[in-house]
């Protein structure tokens, strides 16, 4: 029981340490879109359709998964195709990003790998919807892939 405790209490301690830590991002905001831009595999404004928790194979302690299924709304850059999956690490200190069944994101993505799966994290510009309203208009203007709207 104590050594429980004992692996517990480290746990806690090591996320607080080695906790995600981001590199700044340009001042400029129309600089930091166009270098995310030029970074990324795909770009698209997507809603996330489902959501589904992976739990972590046997003797993997902290590799929890989620896969999120996207249908795309707007695409500025990539061949993820109308239907795409993200398979994210979201445990501690690995960055991952979570998303919320329902909710429009924009997203800046990785990939695809091997399996198939896109990546991202919480030091790209991906984001909800709300939060991403000023990378549309600037998206738009660089021109960048046409946007692509999907019926």
């Amino acid at each position: 029981m104590l050594k429980k405790l004992l692996l517990i209490l480290i746990a806690l301690y090591s996320a607080e340490v080695f906790s995600c830590s981001c590199a700044p991002q340009p001042e400029n905001h129309k600089q930091g879109v166009e270098e995310a831009l030029k970074h990324s595999s795909s770009v698209v404004l997507a809603v996330a359709t489902s959501v589904i928790r992976v739990a972590p194979e046997d003797g993997q302690f902290d590799q929890e998964e989620d896969i999120t299924e996207f249908s795309e709304i707007e695409s500025w850059k990539g061949g993820h195709g109308k239907i795409f999956h993200t398979k994210i690490a979201t445990v501690c200190c690995i960055c991952g990003f979570k998303f919320q069944q329902g909710a429009t994101y924009l997203l800046y993505l990785n990939g695809p790998n091997t399996q198939g799966f896109y990546t991202t994290n919480i030091c790209s510009r991906t984001k909800i919807l709300e939060r991403a309203k000023t990378d549309l208009p600037i998206l738009r203007q660089l021109g960048a892939k046409q946007p692509i709207k999907r019926d």
